[in-house]
């Protein structure tokens, strides 16, 4: 929706952008942040002003990109897909139910527990268990090596 670089996309430039898309008939849209400078990124703490934020320990902290779903609901017919530290399965069906997003997308939680689809479906709706801690981006990004979760 915009960028995380300085005079980089704007959030009412992306809202031009996601109208667009819609318009050219895409199934669905992902409210996310675009671009962001990665290159400054030398530490496992130092994420700050990326969409891949660290330390989500609280259900207030989830759903990150919310505001930006709701405006583009707003403005435009096609589902939603809300990203950004989402963990609870209580947290997300409540955004569903509640309208706020179509559809959720995961990343960090599934690189941690493959199987957390399986264990919801299960009926056992603990908390994904990633701590965000980035160690799976960082190891990938500075060391070239296998995007998996790398906290012991």
């Amino acid at each position: 929706m915009q960028d995380a670089l300085k005079d980089g996309l704007l959030f009412s430039e992306g809202e031009i952008v996601v109208q667009m898309l819609a318009a050219c008939g895409y199934d669905a849209l992902e409210i996310s942040q675009g671009l962001q400078d990665i290159g400054r990124v030398t530490s496992f703490g130092d994420w700050s002003g990326t969409p891949m934020r660290s330390k989500i320990n609280k259900i207030t902290d989830e759903g990150y990109f919310r505001s930006w779903c709701h405006e583009i609901k707003q403005v435009i017919a096609k589902p939603t897909i809300l990203t950004g530290g989402l963990r609870s399965y209580e947290f997300m069906t409540n955004i569903i139910e509640n309208k706020e997003t179509d559809l959720v997308g995961l990343c960090r939680p599934l690189i941690r527990e493959l199987n957390l689809i399986s264990r919801w479906q299960g009926r056992d709706y603990r908390k994904a268990t990633c701590i965000s801690c980035n160690k799976c981006i960082t190891e990938l990004l500075l060391k070239g090596l296998l995007l998996e979760c790398y906290l012991t």
